[in-house]
């Protein structure tokens, strides 16, 4: 197996800060990325990306949000529409919005808010179906809430704040710690406040949210790195434990919507430690994860496979 890499491409010209970006595929030959523009107001903006082979071509930069924008997530409806959200700052809440792409033209419908009052740390947002997906967000007191998301063209109604999560979460960055499990469910995870490893399961049922099972399968970790899905019952999760120092995968099972549990762990790599971890899996057996060795300063990627019981 051997990789390669395409060129390089500047998709927010003229643009001094771009923060935080974040990307969806649309199709296998274009894909969005939104971000905050730090160098004009926060503004909530976005790109179309078109792909061919490795090369990326970037479309113009549009503003679809003209307001103090954070932490933003994106998640694909369809070919054409994708469901974006962020926060909006001190007291604010968040934004949530369905874009929809016309070549590389971006289009807002109409922009709801959410949480008003409140100051939004994070937000994340999976689709279960093309017409309902989870909002997931993390307010001061870092208590997790999340809500149902119906959608129906470019028009947004969304279910009722649910408490269910009630853990408190220290560092919940659900960009790249949540996924979704079949149609009625997804699975998320965090480090709370005592450096643990906490996965969590909820299932949804119309706009009704339950909170199914928590396990911690590490109890003292410095970081996660994201979550591998292989299918609707199985994932691997990769993280950086602090005790002993090292990076490990562990794989997760889990059992309808209701209960999970802790399979086999592997260190990665044998002799490294590897921080600013991101995975993605790209076969039902085999995900990738991509990291800054610290212990030679390199960025590098390793494939782990599942290989069965």
């Amino acid at each position: 197996m051997s990789l390669s890499k395409g060129t390089v491409e500047e998709f927010a010209t003229g643009i001094s800060s771009c923060k935080a970006p974040t990307v969806c595929t649309l199709t296998s030959t274009k894909a969005l990325t939104t971000f905050e523009d730090d160098s004009d107001s926060d503004y909530a903006k976005g790109c179309v990306l078109d792909i061919s082979g490795t090369t990326i071509t970037a479309g113009t930069v549009q503003t679809f949000g003209s307001i103090s924008s954070q932490y933003h997530s994106n998640a694909r409806i369809t070919d054409s529409t994708v469901l974006a959200a962020y926060g909006k700052g001190s007291s604010e809440g968040g934004d949530i919005v369905v874009l929809t792409i016309s070549g590389t033209t971006i289009t807002a419908g109409t922009i709801v808010n959410f949480s008003p009052g409140i100051t939004v740390y994070n937000t994340n947002v999976i689709m279960l179906t093309a017409t309902k997906g989870i909002l997931f967000w993390r307010p001061t007191g870092s208590l997790l809430r999340v809500q149902v998301v119906n959608i129906s063209g470019t028009t947004i109604t969304l279910g009722a704040t649910s408490y269910a999560l009630t853990e408190t979460a220290a560092y919940f960055i659900p960009t790249r710690w949540t996924q979704p499990i079949s149609t009625n469910g997804a699975l998320y995870m965090y480090k709370d406040f005592w450096d643990s490893l906490v996965v969590g399961l909820i299932s949804v049922s119309g706009d009704v949210i339950t909170a199914e099972d928590t396990i911690t399968p590490i109890s003292s970790i410095s970081g996660i790195g994201g979550i591998g899905k292989l299918s609707d019952t199985r994932m691997i999760i990769a993280y950086y434990d602090s005790t002993p120092l090292k990076s490990e995968a562990i794989l997760i099972e889990i059992t309808g919507t209701s209960s999970l549990t802790t399979g086999d762990s592997l260190e990665f790599p044998d002799t490294s430690d590897a921080n600013n971890q991101s995975v993605t899996a790209i076969t039902s057996s085999v995900v990738i994860i991509a990291y800054d060795d610290e212990d030679t300063d390199d960025t590098e990627i390793i494939a782990i496979e599942y290989t069965g019981a």
